[in-house]
């Protein structure tokens, strides 16, 4: 008689921290995009600050929560990968912006005031850290994995008959 074959046991902490990193994402870029430079889109600074404000501080909440919380240990290294180059990529727009409204100010089309420009620089400057920290969690899931390969890249045993190459007669 056979023996009755389980299914694998699956954690829900590797999907929980995928979806709080992927809301905490969407967060951020919604928020960097509310106090960007204007684009297609006219979107005046109060609406901006009515949708950027609420964003942001769902961003800080779950970037702290996740910055935080050790990543699971049943996250995959490829899970890890694509959450860092997407932090990462948000990083850099993030930083983006940053420097955007602080070069810009208040002197562009979207009608910033000094105290809103003061609140966007400083909260894209938590943004940008608690950012920066994730990635940094998720290059510590990622870096065993790619330790691993390349001890076995460098275990294995070097064949040289391809410089050699065959005479020809």
């Amino acid at each position: 008689m056979d023996a009755v074959q389980r299914p694998e046991r699956r954690g829900w902490l590797r999907p929980a921290w995928a979806v709080t990193l992927g809301v905490a994402l969407v967060a951020a870029l919604v928020s960097s995009a509310m106090a960007g430079p204007p684009g297609r889109f006219r979107v005046g600074a109060d609406l901006a600050s009515v949708v950027g404000l609420p964003a942001w501080t769902a961003a800080v909440v779950l970037l702290g929560v996740l910055a935080v919380v050790r990543p699971p240990k049943a996250l995959r290294p490829s899970d890890a990968y694509v959450g860092l180059v997407c932090t990462i990529m948000l990083g850099i727009v993030t930083a983006g912006t940053l420097v955007w409204r602080a070069v810009a100010g208040g002197a562009d089309a979207r009608g910033f005031d000094d105290e809103q420009v003061l609140l966007a620089l400083a909260g894209l400057a938590v943004q940008l850290a608690l950012l920066v920290v994730v990635a940094l969690r998720c290059e510590l899931v990622h870096r065993p994995e790619r330790q691993r390969l390349a001890a076995r890249r460098r275990a294995r045993p070097v064949r040289r008959s391809h410089l050699v190459g065959r005479r020809r007669p």
